[in-house]
């Protein structure tokens, strides 16, 4: 099943398009790295999926449904990026920021019921977060809070989760720990996961498909063509193909510019 079918767009900022006839379909239970430079795309690919930023040509569907026709957001989890997050003096405990996602897919007068309280503390549990839901969101450590931020996308079982760099802020054991949590949630319960990273030495060890942009699609498809790819090795030449897939385990250790290892 096609959850998400994005056809031609393109996204420009004054005179420059930002993104280029991009064309990308996901499927039900895939998990996609999406990775290139700075200024590649990324953000504005997940953005304009969800029409938070306006789009020059092209189109997007979810479920089948143009995205000026959608509307059940609950369906999709969003993760913005961390660093764009005011938290630091956020008036709220971590178990409300949770149950603020589960408020936001409701019509106004908003407010918590049973059900609701039911899903937050579920969650809670579930992600091993129990005993930080009566702290300050801003008490917590980078791993903590994302860990929170992470609870918040899920709290209404979304088939789509999207998430942009979700790793910058985090230590390496708990970006470790934020990845398995993720490959756990789409391998267990067939979550869709759309992981926006500039981590690509390490997405590969997790994510199955690859979309690599750099203001257009240079690849797209299965993590393992990306590293057998003759083209790919074209471009990005041998050692650097290697660093994003050595995890993966596609490919043998080449030897680095300038000599042996």
């Amino acid at each position: 099943m096609t959850q998400l079918e994005i056809r031609g767009l393109t996204v420009a900022f004054g005179a420059q398009p930002a993104l280029d006839a991009v064309d990308w379909a996901v499927q039900r239970g895939e998990f996609w790295g999406i990775v290139g430079p700075n200024g590649s795309g990324k953000t504005t690919l997940l953005r304009a999926a969800l029409g938070l930023l306006p789009v020059a040509r092209g189109a997007v569907r979810w479920f089948d449904t143009p995205l000026a026709d959608f509307h059940d957001w609950r369906r999709l989890g969003y993760l913005p990026q961390f660093t764009a997050l005011p938290l630091a003096r956020f008036p709220a405990t971590a178990r409300e920021v949770v149950a603020s996602g589960r408020l936001a897919g409701q019509r106004f007068p908003r407010r918590m019921r049973r059900p609701d309280q039911a899903a937050v503390e579920d969650l809670l549990r579930q992600l091993d977060a129990t005993d930080l839901a009566d702290r300050r969101i801003g008490e917590l450590s980078g791993g903590q809070r994302q860990r929170i931020l992470l609870a918040r996308a899920l709290v209404n079982h979304p088939d789509v989760l999207l998430l942009d760099e979700p790793t910058v802020a985090l230590d390496p054991d708990s970006r470790a720990a934020f990845y398995r949590l993720l490959r756990e949630l789409n391998a267990a319960r067939g979550v869709t996961v759309l992981l926006v990273t500039h981590d690509s030495a390490t997405v590969g060890a997790y994510a199955s498909r690859l979309l690599y942009l750099d203001g257009r699609v240079v690849f797209q498809g299965p993590f393992d063509a990306f590293c057998r790819s003759p083209d790919m090795e074209a471009r990005f030449g041998a050692y650097a193909q290697h660093l994003m897939c050595h995890q993966h385990g596609a490919r043998p250790d080449p030897t680095p510019p300038g000599g042996a290892p």
